[in-house]
């Protein structure tokens, strides 16, 4: 019992670490791009929430970062329920980040941000062969589903040896629609 607590101590401390340190570097890197006027009209003002909810993209160098944070906050997650509507977040987030680097024209990263993308619903979609509500798991199914459109979107794109891991996500995309559907079949 103590060694749980120690442990989780530990993990509190280097997270609360790890956020401060991110936070200076965020608020660092955000003052040199910004350019402050005392007289800005309205067009030019932008809400604080959206410069420090910037996309940090796969190939950056907070990267590691953002994917610790998102770790850290699953972890801490109090219930299954927002262990789900997190990762359909994540998965969201990932997939976007795939189609970011795609309209950029940057392919290098693509293929490891889509299945990781999918692994998020794959875990999402386990949680509630579980005992997720009802209302969560047919959320997750439209989730799946936009994520599927996205995803041939996405497979367009690409040249050809690239196409392989689209083709891959969209594959298992399809299997955890159907484990899904099955599910919510049984259900009602």
């Amino acid at each position: 019992m103590r060694n749980i607590v120690t442990s989780r101590v530990f993990v509190s401390a280097v997270v609360v670490l790890l956020g401060i340190i991110i936070l200076f570097v965020s608020l660092f890197t955000t003052s040199k791009t910004i350019e402050f006027r005392m007289n800005m009209s309205p067009n030019d003002q932008r809400p604080l929430r959206e410069l420090f909810t910037r996309n940090i993209l796969p190939g950056t160098p907070l990267y590691p970062f953002a994917v610790f944070k998102d770790w850290v906050v699953l972890f801490f997650s109090q219930t299954d329920q927002e262990r789900v509507i997190r990762m359909m977040e994540y998965a969201d987030k990932r997939l976007s980040n795939a189609l970011i680097l795609s309209e950029m024209g940057s392919n290098e990263h693509i293929t490891s941000s889509s299945p990781k993308s999918q692994l998020y619903l794959g875990r999402a979609t386990e949680l509630c062969r579980e005992n997720i509500s009802l209302q969560e798991c047919t959320r997750l199914l439209a989730v799946l589903e936009e994520h599927a459109e996205k995803l041939r979107g996405l497979r367009n794109s690409l040249n050809d040896s690239d196409r392989s891991q689209i083709d891959a996500s969209l594959h298992y995309n399809e299997v955890l629609n159907m484990t899904l559907s099955g599910l919510l079949q049984k259900a009602n």
